[in-house]
């Protein structure tokens, strides 16, 4: 398939050690695509647990890789964030998120 044809599919495996991401956010910014995402850090049983939110970098919709992760800065953040949603406004990134 031609770039333009393939399907976007892509997911994080650097966490649990197989391919899991979730509540994808997609922005074009400065030339790029960039990828927010859900993703757990460790797993119990049937349980994810303690979710952060991982980016991933694109030029062409289709070929991924991870470029970070945010971590937790803040006390109201210790059992992580999730489900991402970026946008640009002006010449910056503005990332909102929930945190349990």
């Amino acid at each position: 398939l031609a770039a333009g044809d393939a399907p976007m599919r892509w997911a994080d495996d650097s966490q649990l050690g197989r391919p899991y991401s979730k509540d994808p956010s997609v922005i074009r910014f400065r030339g790029k695509y960039w990828l927010y995402y859900s993703t757990p850090t460790r797993q119990e049983g049937a349980n994810l647990l303690e979710w952060v939110v991982g980016i991933a970098q694109s030029t062409d919709l289709v070929h991924w890789r991870k470029v970070g992760a945010m971590r937790r800065e803040h006390d109201y953040e210790s059992r992580g964030f999730c489900a991402p949603f970026a946008m640009v406004l002006g010449d910056e990134v503005h990332l909102f998120y929930q945190t349990y």
